[in-house]
């Protein structure tokens, strides 16, 4: 208050506008407002932050029209001579101020208790200096600012004796030495944005963080306002579990977060909690963390490309989200990673060469997602590679040779993709593997006789491509198959008899190819066998009496074949579990047992379809009547059989 010390004019009062105090060092050298030499230091004036009110009418100065003055950062001032203000002594020349873009809002401004005149600020000034604050990253709704009510406690700042984190931090305010911290990790500007997700984590920090850390000597900051960032980037408060989330407890206590010894975050386990919203980039802060697992949420925008700065980083689980972008960012430098699962999303682009710089990886997951191009050659150099899941993608091209050379390889499935050529002979050399799923592609070519290298298989899915040739003779040694499927495809020959010894065979299917001889009487001797498809081929020879010694057998489907005789009779409780019998379109004469016929009886079997060639009109008929069949061939009406395949 008083007369202005320029105009004389009363000086208005002051408007409270947020302010950043900088001080800056005492002015040596040549005096700035007379041009004398300062033999010495001239002492520095500490300014409380003082806003500057909108002036309008003339400059005090100039005399020209004033503009209304953007909040400035006030500098404290060499002491020059004049009528002070305050005290009434001869008061120092005003020196131009900093203009710079301040927080909008209601935030209260932090007064400077003692500002150091050694003060280092660490972010640039000159990036500071654009008024226009970014744009709000998505989501787009408006994050809640509610904290979980949790019953707070102070939260310890980590470790025994903390030390200072920043050179004379204790002479800063509270707030200039969070910024400070902070604008290592984020953009100032981000920041200043009260509608970001940084900016509101940034805002919580400062004035609503019931703990109101210490910025001087809680050495975990970073990580605090890090977690925060991924609450609101996330919508924390919408979570189906938030518990201890922006509370005043540590924050290796709130609930999905796990800290190492040392009081840094070394796991974040979120799966399935209702997280919607994009993954910050400040989730670069945890350099101890080995496990980051937000799989089963609604996650979007793309994986920030900072993973390579977790060097301790082990598993990386984002699986079933809507994250966009490239499926695999920069693994440089991750050589403990060894899971990296990104399967179910809408990633798309192609897989990089340099997915090879992660040396310890054992998965790479990116199933269901919609990647275009080749499979690298470098996944060959993947040594320590265990399962490979590229599944339901638009992956073109040949299957790499190089992917032989993966000796730990135990899953491989690209099927349901774009692939062309032939599966590459490596392939077959890998005792251990236990899945291999080409299906659904356009692989040409034959099945190596090598097959029976991999004895250890319990998952062989050929089907559904361009492959011709015979079944090799090999196929009989693979006794550990559960589910063994090479339909839809051209191949030749015969199906040989050299299934005894099997004993987990669950679901074999030879139906739509060129099958010529008999059926295997050994594969109904299986007793885990539940679906046998072996329709539209050329078998030519009976269904063998063995047939009904498979006690779990519920789908038997031989239409569209050349099968001769009569239907072999079964005993009692034999196919008690059978619910489709497909026998249309072949040479069977006869009749239906009443054995077979007795099955749809409710309270003696479980069958519910029984089709077989028994219209007047059929040549050669078998007999069978409607109580039994319920639909005789030839049918130009026939129904679409909806047979379950659960393992499709």
């Amino acid at each position: 208050s008083g007369d202005d010390p320029v105009s004389g004019d009363e000086a208005p009062a002051p408007v409270p506008v947020p302010m950043i105090p900088v001080p800056v060092p005492a002015i040596s050298g040549d005096d700035p407002v007379s041009g004398d030499e300062a033999p010495v230091p001239v002492p520095m004036i500490p300014v409380i932050p003082v806003p500057v009110p909108a002036i309008s009418g003339d400059d005090p100065v100039s005399m020209d029209e004033a503009p209304v003055p953007v909040p400035m950062i006030p500098v404290p001032v060499p002491a020059i001579s004049g009528d002070d203000p305050v005290s009434g002594d001869e008061a120092p020349v005003p020196v131009p101020m900093i203009p710079v873009p301040v927080f909008s809002g209601d935030e209260p401004t932090v007064s400077v208790d003692d500002p150091s005149l050694d003060f280092d600020i660490s972010f640039d000034l000159s990036m500071e200096m654009s008024i226009t604050s970014p744009p709000a990253p998505s989501p787009t709704r408006s994050p809640t600012t509610s904290a979980p009510v949790v019953s707070p406690t102070s939260a310890p700042a980590p470790g025994s004796s903390p030390p200072t984190i920043l050179k004379d931090c204790d002479l800063q305010s509270r707030e200039g030495a969070m910024l400070t911290i902070l604008v290592d990790i984020t953009e100032g500007p981000i920041i200043a944005n009260p509608g970001t997700p940084q900016g509101m984590a940034f805002r919580w920090l400062l004035n609503d963080d019931p703990a109101q850390v210490d910025p001087c000597t809680y050495v975990t900051l970073p990580q605090r306002y890090a977690l925060a960032t991924l609450y609101y980037s996330t919508f924390g408060a919408d979570w189906n579990t938030n518990t201890g989330w922006l509370s005043g407890n540590n924050e290796c206590s709130w609930f999905g977060v796990t800290c190492n010894g040392e009081s840094y975050v070394s796991e974040i386990r979120l799966n399935g909690n209702g997280l919607v919203g994009d993954i910050p980039p400040e989730i670069k802060v945890f350099k101890d963390i080995t496990i980051f697992q937000t799989r089963t949420n609604a996650l979007s925008g793309p994986i920030p490309n900072v993973l390579t700065e977790l060097t301790n980083l082990v598993t990386f689980d984002v699986e079933d989200n809507d994250l966009t972008g490239p499926p695999v960012v920069d693994l440089t430098g991750l050589s403990s990673l060894q899971r990296y699962r990104a399967s179910e999303n809408r990633l798309a682009g192609t897989i990089s060469e340099t997915v090879s710089e992660a040396t310890s990886l054992k998965q790479l997951w990116l199933a269901d997602n919609l990647i275009t191009g080749t499979l690298p050659t470098t996944l060959g150099l993947l040594t320590d590679m265990q399962k490979l899941f590229l599944y339901r993608n638009l992956i073109e091209g040949s299957i790499p040779a190089e992917i032989g050379q993966l000796k730990s390889l135990v899953g491989f499935q690209v099927q349901s993709n774009r692939l062309t050529g032939t599966i590459p002979e490596g392939l077959y050399n890998n005792a251990d593997m236990d899945e291999i799923r080409v299906d659904r592609n356009s692989l040409s070519g034959t099945i190596s006789n090598n097959l029976g290298n991999l004895a250890s298989l319990s998952d062989l899915r050929f089907n559904n491509n361009l492959l011709t040739g015979s079944v090799p003779q090999s196929l009989s040694g693979l006794s550990d198959l559960r589910i063994l499927r090479v339909n839809d495809n051209s191949f030749t020959g015969t199906i040989r008899d050299s299934f005894d010894g099997w004993f987990s065979l669950d679901f074999a299917d030879f139906k739509n190819n060129q099958f010529e001889g008999s059926l295997p009487r050994s594969i109904f001797e299986i007793p885990t066998l539940r679906i046998f498809y072996a329709q539209n081929n050329q078998f030519d020879s009976t269904i063998p009496v063995t047939w009904g010694n498979s006690p779990v057998l519920r789908d038997l489907y031989l239409s569209g074949n050349q099968l001769t005789g009569t239907v072999p009779a079964v005993e009692v409780g034999q196919l008690g579990a059978l619910t489709e019998l497909i026998l249309q379109e072949n040479q069977l004469t006869g009749t239906v047992p009443p054995s077979v016929c007795q099955l749809r009886v409710e309270g003696s079997g479980a069958l519910v379809s029984l089709w077989t060639d028994c219209a007047p009109e059929a040549s050669p008929r078998i007999e069978c009547d409607s109580a039994c069949c319920n639909l005789c061939f030839p049918n130009s009406t026939t129904p679409i059989l909806e047979a379950e395949n659960p393992l499709a």
